[in-house]
């Protein structure tokens, strides 16, 4: 196995503090806008299920 360089693991390091900085954000979002991510996601996959020939799955019903 060939040694990591160092720039490789420097971009490694900052990749996974930018994802943690990330969970902290979503984390500490308020629950309304944790569903209205939730609910888009939701209608995201279903448009790809759509295009793909496969049936949407239920979402869930509320105003965003």
């Amino acid at each position: 196995m060939r040694p990591v360089s160092q720039e490789k693991k420097r971009l490694a390091e900052s990749l996974i503090r930018a994802k943690v900085a990330r969970r902290r954000r979503l984390a500490a979002l308020p629950i309304e806008e944790k569903i209205r991510i939730l609910v888009g996601m939701q209608r995201l996959a279903n448009d790809i299920r759509k295009k793909t020939g496969r049936q949407p799955l239920p979402e869930w019903d509320i105003e965003t």
